[in-house]
Protein backbone atom coordinates (compact mmCIF):
# COMPACT_ATOMS: atom_id res chain seq x y z
CA UNK A 1 0.00 0.00 0.00
CA UNK A 2 2.90 2.35 0.60
CA UNK A 3 3.69 2.09 -3.11
CA UNK A 4 0.20 3.39 -3.93
CA UNK A 5 0.67 6.36 -1.61
CA UNK A 6 4.10 7.13 -3.07
CA UNK A 7 2.70 6.93 -6.60
CA UNK A 8 -0.14 9.30 -5.72
CA UNK A 9 2.31 11.73 -4.11
CA UNK A 10 4.29 11.83 -7.34
CA UNK A 11 1.14 12.29 -9.41
CA UNK A 12 -0.17 15.09 -7.21
CA UNK A 13 3.18 16.90 -7.19
CA UNK A 14 3.03 17.24 -10.97
CA UNK A 15 0.30 18.51 -13.22
CA UNK A 16 -2.51 16.03 -12.79
CA UNK A 17 -4.90 15.97 -15.75
CA UNK A 18 -8.66 15.98 -15.25
CA UNK A 19 -8.90 12.49 -16.78
CA UNK A 20 -6.44 11.12 -14.19
CA UNK A 21 -8.57 12.54 -11.38
CA UNK A 22 -11.59 10.71 -12.76
CA UNK A 23 -9.52 7.51 -12.98
CA UNK A 24 -8.31 8.02 -9.41
CA UNK A 25 -11.94 8.18 -8.29
CA UNK A 26 -12.44 4.72 -9.77
CA UNK A 27 -9.31 3.43 -8.01
CA UNK A 28 -10.48 4.86 -4.70
CA UNK A 29 -13.92 3.33 -5.18
CA UNK A 30 -12.40 -0.10 -5.82
CA UNK A 31 -10.15 0.22 -2.78
CA UNK A 32 -13.10 1.21 -0.61
CA UNK A 33 -15.10 -1.79 -1.83
CA UNK A 34 -12.21 -4.10 -0.95
CA UNK A 35 -11.51 -2.55 2.45
CA UNK A 36 -14.91 -1.80 3.86
CA UNK A 37 -18.38 -3.23 3.77
CA UNK A 38 -21.21 -3.20 6.24
CA UNK A 39 -19.57 -6.19 7.97
CA UNK A 40 -15.88 -5.72 7.18
CA UNK A 41 -13.50 -2.95 8.20
CA UNK A 42 -9.93 -3.67 7.02
CA UNK A 43 -8.12 -1.23 9.26
CA UNK A 44 -4.74 -1.07 7.41
CA UNK A 45 -6.53 -0.70 4.07
CA UNK A 46 -8.84 1.97 5.44
CA UNK A 47 -5.89 3.84 6.89
CA UNK A 48 -4.20 3.82 3.46
CA UNK A 49 -7.44 4.89 1.79
CA UNK A 50 -7.76 7.76 4.27
CA UNK A 51 -4.21 8.90 3.57
CA UNK A 52 -4.94 8.83 -0.17
CA UNK A 53 -8.08 10.89 0.36
CA UNK A 54 -6.02 13.48 2.24
CA UNK A 55 -3.48 13.61 -0.61
CA UNK A 56 -6.14 13.92 -3.28
CA UNK A 57 -8.33 16.65 -1.76
CA UNK A 58 -6.78 19.49 -3.82
CA UNK A 59 -6.91 17.68 -7.20
CA UNK A 60 -10.48 16.52 -6.63
CA UNK A 61 -11.49 20.03 -5.60
CA UNK A 62 -9.77 21.74 -8.52
CA UNK A 63 -10.09 19.21 -11.34
CA UNK A 64 -12.74 16.70 -10.36
CA UNK A 65 -16.02 16.47 -12.18
CA UNK A 66 -19.36 16.03 -10.41
CA UNK A 67 -19.13 12.24 -10.53
CA UNK A 68 -15.60 11.98 -9.12
CA UNK A 69 -16.41 14.46 -6.35
CA UNK A 70 -19.50 12.43 -5.47
CA UNK A 71 -17.36 9.27 -5.23
CA UNK A 72 -14.88 11.12 -3.01
CA UNK A 73 -17.62 12.38 -0.69
CA UNK A 74 -19.39 9.00 -0.56
CA UNK A 75 -16.16 7.27 0.47
CA UNK A 76 -15.53 9.90 3.12
CA UNK A 77 -19.08 9.54 4.42
CA UNK A 78 -18.70 5.75 4.51
CA UNK A 79 -15.42 6.01 6.40
CA UNK A 80 -16.93 8.24 9.04
CA UNK A 81 -20.02 6.09 9.55
CA UNK A 82 -18.12 2.79 9.54
CA UNK A 83 -15.49 4.14 11.91
CA UNK A 84 -18.24 5.23 14.27
CA UNK A 85 -20.06 1.89 14.07
CA UNK A 86 -17.02 -0.40 14.40
CA UNK A 87 -15.01 -1.27 17.43
CA UNK A 88 -11.99 0.34 15.73
CA UNK A 89 -13.38 3.81 16.29
CA UNK A 90 -9.96 5.38 16.77
CA UNK A 91 -9.14 5.97 13.10
CA UNK A 92 -8.86 9.68 13.85
CA UNK A 93 -5.79 9.08 16.08
CA UNK A 94 -3.63 8.57 12.99
CA UNK A 95 -4.50 12.03 11.69
CA UNK A 96 -3.88 14.13 14.81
Amino acid sequence: MSLVITTCQVLVSGNLARERVVEMADVLKDMAKNCMTRYKFNYPGILCLSQLLCLLVPPFHQLGDQSSRAVFLKILQGLVSQNFNCTCNNLVLHFL
